[in-house]
């Protein structure tokens, strides 16, 4: 080929016009990638702005691409990898994954880490503190460093406590958290499952969950003392969670809508909840209608519940305190009367599976008119402007 008129230099690479015998002007070049471009232009003009464009787009390409050397180790990269299932992006993140580096820690520092993170949070006092005290035991039987605990040894603190399926689970879950906190501030390995997650829960035989009978929450009601009654009774016409009800403040409950309104701080998992309350419920707080500030000035509930047995002896010598039973209660005489599983779940804050689990068929309707003190059948006109009877009505 003849000698070109003009030659440009771009960053190793060259830009050739020449005159072709037909009068027209090619330009000639080596792309970023190697490969032989041709062009051809009508005039001269138009060949000059032709290796104008060009010299720009090979400058941005340039500055960006990869040289010789890089792109033969990336080749051999690829040849490495390709037969293993992998990407060179893959294997990239997997080392990194695996030699990212982390700082080491003693098991009972971050244990007082986790604790102090947890109070910030403002969580239920009593969780707080059995937290800390079930870690602090564990980290009495494992190795000093946390990175140096492994899932023998989690197993080996577990079966130690000698505790049944459900409260190992618990134990487990609660070094399942500790071990993620670690990992979130990097005291073991980044992206890496924990060896606490390496231990598998145990299987729980499925149980009837312990509940109270109308008549035996007639008698709680009336054994209370009117500083704790709004508990019991927000706890078993609402279901509200214990914690949840010392939270509280008078401002959530909304009595012209007939509705309890939690905001996300007052809740367990941090989202708001609303909750219809029957006309029981409202009758019964209605001393409270004019109340202002926390629903329970009073913090520990167990105080009154020893209480409420003390003054019941005399008329249930039997009777005994079962926990959470208000709630229980609840979610099955609730879920008996709507057949509403979601709805159900979404008033207590739980899973459907959950309440699919404990509190579907677990009573039946006429209990649950009982417990909630419904009159049935009952004018279409009340049901239709009640709230909460309106999901008691569907399907009947």
């Amino acid at each position: 080929m003849k000698e070109p008129l003009r030659v440009t230099a771009v960053k190793g690479h060259e830009i050739s016009t020449y005159r072709l015998s037909s009068g027209r002007y090619m330009t000639v070049w080596y792309d970023s990638d190697g490969t032989r471009q041709r062009r051809s232009r009508a005039t001269l003009k138009e060949a000059d702005q032709l290796t104008r464009d060009v010299s720009e787009a090979l400058k941005e390409k340039v500055n960006g691409a990869m040289t010789l050397d890089d792109r033969q180790a990336y080749n051999l990269a690829r040849e490495l990898v390709e037969p293993l299932g992998y990407t060179v992006l893959k294997a990239v993140r997997e080392w990194e994954r695996t030699k990212a580096p982390y700082k080491g820690k003693r098991t009972a520092d971050v244990i007082a880490e986790l604790i102090a993170a947890k109070r910030r949070e403002q969580l239920s006092v009593p969780y707080v503190n059995r937290l800390e005290d079930d870690l602090k035991s564990f980290a009495a039987t494992v190795p000093d460093e946390i990175e140096k605990v492994h899932a023998p040894h989690i197993k080996e603190f577990l079966n130690g406590c000698e505790v049944g399926p459900r409260r190992w689970n618990n134990l487990r879950d609660q070094v399942v958290t500790l071990f993620r906190f670690a990992r979130s501030e990097r005291y073991l390995p980044k992206d890496r499952t924990t060896e606490a997650e390496d231990v598998t829960k145990l299987k729980v035989a499925r149980k009837t969950v312990a509940m109270f009978t109308p008549d035996e929450l007639q008698l709680i009601i009336e054994s209370t003392r009117r500083v704790w009654l709004p508990w019991v009774l927000i706890s078993a016409f609402a279901g509200v969670r214990t914690f949840e009800v010392l939270r509280m403040d008078w401002a959530s409950v909304r009595w012209e809508q007939k509705l309890i309104d939690l905001p996300p701080e007052v809740t367990k998992v941090n989202e708001r909840r609303i909750i219809p309350i029957c006309d029981a419920l409202i009758q019964k707080l209605a001393p409270w209608r004019e109340a202002r500030g926390p629903v329970c000035e009073d913090k520990v509930p167990q105080r009154e519940i020893e209480q409420i047995l003390a003054k019941m002896k005399t008329v249930r010598p039997d009777f005994r305190w079962k926990h959470n039973a208000l709630r229980h209660a609840y979610g099955s005489y609730r879920t008996a009367l709507t057949q509403n599983v979601p709805q159900v779940a979404l008033e207590m804050g739980n899973s459907v599976g959950m309440v699919k689990r404990h509190y579907l068929e677990a009573k039946t309707f006429e209990e649950g008119l009982r417990w909630f003190q419904i009159s049935w059948p009952m004018a279409g006109k009340k049901r239709a402007s009640d709230p909460f009877l309106r999901w008691v009505a569907a399907g009947t």
